[in-house]
């Protein structure tokens, strides 16, 4: 180890899953880290909070084994064995004229359960050659790595492919449900990645929920909770964060350097004066919001997950019938997210009402004898980075900005990668290495 990394000060700004993964990575290569993070708990989008006497997930719903780095790290924490391999959902979609069984990846749901012609099903094979191209050569975790498709959204590719029954029918209730997404707003390099590494793979949880993962990094690292970062501003010697501490005290940290580990649009309102490159970045970076209701029932319903198409009158992407484990705080309750024009009409004002028009009713003929004790409203207002045609050209051209000389202030998140959680990590693990590979 150097002396030169050994006397390395650096704040990690953002206590979500990759600020944690890079504090974990710069911690080991010898440097003196401190992640500030704003919430009361360590995890960011990939942990459990509890609202309003409700426990929920702050956005993260599980993980994938082609999660290369989120693989490694479990490794290294020694907690495989607290992993929970979740089983294929069996999704219901419901549309404005049919109802029909849809799984993620290949299934005989999909070939066989009514939702495409058979002319549709044999259009299919069209898709093989990029799965396998993307399985061959791309990476799961790094949504750059397929960029050839990004000069058209997801919607015109399988247009292209004659494919339009299977977008409206499957892909677009998966992705509105799954990511909060239209496939008219995204390109197909997501969609390929994912669908090709769904095979051989599986998805998982741990026992003590998503959030512990985090919460096994958070232990080894130095974290402040509560502390609520208000600017970063390069210096002559270093760089200073400035930031209201948890007992509302004005703080002014000085450090060598920092990591930028929150969403990418909050980064943009942080950073004071920074190089036109960054500016020019997190400009066009997007995030979707998303606004969940949760109805807590006074009686456990039978488990049932439906999905909903485009159009459909109940305003839902996702409805999810959720009986609880029967521990005291944990009620049990029916899981309703908004579409993504419900949720951007929030965002944008237009809708005042957090609850969708209609939606009781609507659970009441999905969910017949359902009582409603009370609502209980999440709102997301950044939950994931929006891969939309052309980013992936902006994100190579500042990857390779970063990366060509060193730098006071770095950057780590999901919307570096590929907009998930192994996204994040990935990031994470390659900033690491170049603040190593700059500064050793």
């Amino acid at each position: 180890m150097s002396s030169t990394i050994s006397t390395k000060k650096v704040i990690v700004v953002g206590g979500g899953i990759a600020g944690l993964t890079s504090a974990w990575h710069l911690s080991k290569a010898g440097f003196d880290v401190q992640v500030l993070d704003a919430g009361d708990t360590p995890g960011g989008r990939c942990r459990e909070i509890v609202l309003d006497g409700v426990p929920v997930r702050a956005g993260a719903r599980m993980l994938y084994s082609f999660y290369g780095g989120v693989m490694a790290l479990i490794d290294e924490l020694g907690i495989a064995d607290e992993m929970v391999k979740l089983g294929h959902a069996s999704i219901q979609c419901e549309s404005t004229s049919k109802r029909y069984p849809i799984t993620f990846g290949p299934s005989k749901d999909l070939l066989f359960g009514g939702s495409m012609s058979l002319r549709t099903l044999l259009r299919l094979r069209k898709l093989i050659p990029d799965l396998v191209k993307a399985r061959r050569s791309g990476n799961p975790d790094d949504v750059a790595s397929l960029s050839e498709f990004d000069h058209l959204t997801l919607a015109e590719y399988l247009r292209e492919k004659g494919l339009e029954e299977f977008d409206s029918n499957v892909v677009q209730p998966l992705f509105r449900g799954a990511r909060n997404w239209n496939t008219k707003d995204v390109s197909p390099s997501f969609f390929l990645l994912t669908t090709a590494f769904m095979a051989g793979h599986y998805a998982f949880t741990f026992k003590q929920g998503i959030g512990y993962l985090a919460q096994k990094l958070a232990e080894r690292l130095q974290v402040r909770s509560g502390v609520q970062v208000s600017a970063i501003e390069e210096t002559a010697t270093g760089v200073r964060v400035l930031a209201n501490g948890a007992a509302g005290e004005t703080l002014e940290l000085e450090a060598d350097l920092v990591v930028c580990a929150t969403e990418g649009d909050a980064a943009r309102r942080l950073l004071k004066g920074p190089q036109p490159y960054v500016t020019e970045f997190l400009g066009g970076v997007r995030y979707n919001p998303l606004n969940i209701n949760y109805a807590v029932l006074e009686s456990a319903p039978a488990r049932t997950l439906d999905f909903y198409g485009e159009g459909h009158p109940c305003g839902l992407a996702i409805m999810e019938c959720v009986p609880g484990s029967g521990r005291a705080g944990d009620p049990p309750k029916i899981f309703c997210e908004s579409g993504p024009e419900q949720s951007r009409a929030r965002l944008g004002g237009q809708e005042n009402s957090r609850l969708l028009p209609g939606l009781q009713q609507h659970i009441g003929k999905a969910a017949p004898g359902a009582v409603v004790k009370r609502w209980v409203n999440q709102w997301i207002p950044s939950m994931l980075p929006v891969p939309y045609p052309g980013y992936i050209a902006t994100l190579k051209k500042f990857r390779s900005e970063q990366a060509s000389q060193p730098r006071k202030v770095y950057f780590a998140g999901d919307y570096l990668g590929t907009a998930l959680v192994g996204g994040a990590c990935a990031s994470a693990g390659d900033t690491a290495q170049l603040i190593k590979s700059h500064w050793a």
